[in-house]
C-alpha cells in the first residue's frame, strides 16, 4: 500500500475509536488504542486547553477548541462517518 493510503486507513481507526464511545474496544496492529471516547479522540487535534464540550442529548457530542496553529480546522463527523469537507 501506498503510505498515504495506509496513514488514510490508520486515521479511519482512530475515528472509529473516537466516535464509537464505550460500545466497543479497537485495536491497531494487535495494540488496544487509549482512545475511550470523543473527548480523547479530539486531543489528538488540540493541546488539550482552550476548548469547550458538551454532550447534548443521547446523540450528540460537540467539542470547540481554537486552533494550535496559523488558520482555520476542522473535523466533522455525521452518523460516524468523517465529513472532512464539513457540512450543513
Amino acid at each position: 500500500l501506498e503510505a498515504d493510503t495506509l496513514a488514510l486507513m490508520m486515521r479511519r481507526v482512530y475515528d472509529i475509536a473516537g466516535t464509537s464511545g464505550d460500545r466497543c474496544s479497537v485495536y491497531l496492529n494487535g495494540r488496544k488504542l487509549p482512545v475511550k471516547n470523543f473527548v480523547d479522540y479530539c486531543s489528538y487535534f488540540h493541546n488539550g486547553d482552550g476548548h469547550a464540550f458538551a454532550q447534548i442529548g443521547k446523540r450528540w457530542q460537540v467539542l470547540v477548541a481554537r486552533s494550535d496553529g496559523d488558520g482555520f480546522e476542522q473535523n466533522s463527523f455525521v452518523n460516524a462517518i468523517s465529513t472532512p469537507k464539513g457540512g450543513t
